[in-house]
């Protein structure tokens, strides 16, 4: 999920998906994992990775 609406390439939402996979894999984490970037163009920096749900999770299920 992400909020705001994005416009990102499909190589871009990709690229998030294996990183945050590797991440989880990594950390072993079991349940939710909350994981921040910045993207400027093509490039992707990691924020922050947190093994817990953040914040916004009540919000996130109501509109889906």
């Amino acid at each position: 999920c992400c909020l705001p609406p994005h416009s990102l390439s499909d190589a871009v939402q990709e690229e998030l998906a294996r990183q945050v996979s590797s991440m989880a894999h990594a950390l072993k984490v079991v349940g939710l994992m909350n994981t921040q970037f910045a993207i400027q163009g093509e490039t992707i920096y990691v924020l922050e990775v947190n093994p817990r749900a953040s914040r916004t999770v009540p919000y996130v299920s109501k509109s889906t």
